[in-house]
């Protein structure tokens, strides 16, 4: 039943996307989160080679709207969803850039203590992490974790895992100090 519904969803996807191409044209930014939306739900399918070109032409139609020198929120977001997507089909490097481009975007447009764009700058230490750069990923994290405890609370889900991520990494770099240290914040 479910795997019937994620094929039909296939074709709704693709109406939608050929009715909005024939409304507003090839590259409006209406035509963004539906872009990033269907090429996320591929890439979760395991679609990458279909997946890439929708979410690259969601950044490119951001690129656009945004202009030279400015920034917006869907860029950012398609740009993240595009480094998820290539995390996914195991090309991580090319994820960790994606992700350090959202996150300099965001942090330049909303400033490095805004939710997003620590989300953002969480994507990037957790690329770094699957890339094996501990100690980078440790360093990111270690800045996270006490703005997610300020701005979303220290039993939010995000502050909560982004901990878990800080000591892993920690534990990978043999920094029994800082996992020391951390273990003490954790426990205020």
């Amino acid at each position: 039943s479910a795997l019937r519904r994620w094929d039909e969803a296939r074709p709704e996807y693709e109406n939608a996307l050929q009715l909005g191409r024939k409304a507003y044209g090839p590259e409006h930014r209406l035509l963004v989160p539906l872009l990033a939306e269907y090429g996320t739900f591929l890439g979760r399918q395991g679609d990458f080679d279909a997946a890439r070109p929708l979410l690259q032409q969601a950044v490119h139609i951001s690129e656009i709207d945004a202009g030279p020198g400015k920034s917006n929120d869907f860029l950012e977001q398609s740009l993240s969803r595009l480094a998820s997507m290539e995390a996914r089909s195991g090309d991580l490097a090319e994820s960790l850039d994606l992700a350090a481009r959202a996150y300099g975007l965001a942090r330049h447009r909303l400033g490095e203590g805004a939710v997003p764009t620590l989300r953002l700058r969480t994507l990037v230490a957790y690329r770094l992490l699957d890339l094996g750069d501990y100690a980078g990923g440790a360093s990111h994290l270690q800045e996270i974790v006490p703005a997610m405890e300020k701005t979303q609370g220290p039993d939010h889900a995000q502050t909560l895992n982004g901990r878990l991520a800080l000591l892993e990494a920690l534990l990978e770099s043999a920094d029994t100090t800082g996992v020391a240290k951390e273990l003490a914040m954790a426990r205020k």
